[in-house]
């Protein structure tokens, strides 16, 4: 676990935790969490959610845009 704290010019600090995970030769980042939220349990949650109401081909149509949308982006 990596702490950081975040000081902001003109707001209050953040403190940020990056859970890292050692990937062969090189340190990984599997999840990151901000005043305690953690973005793989974010995900987790917001994926059953989809699954739940949409199904799992309705989660698979929700990445693929994503991915086609951050493509887009790079291009």
């Amino acid at each position: 676990m990596v702490h950081t704290r975040i000081n902001r010019p003109k707001g209050s600090k953040i403190d940020a935790h990056w859970r890292v995970r050692l990937a062969g030769s090189q340190f990984r980042i599997i999840d990151v969490m901000v005043e305690g939220i953690s973005m793989a349990v974010t995900q987790r949650d917001e994926f059953a959610a989809v699954i739940q109401s949409r199904g799992v081909e309705g989660l698979i149509k929700m990445l693929r845009a994503r991915t086609e949308k951050m493509t887009a982006t790079v291009k």
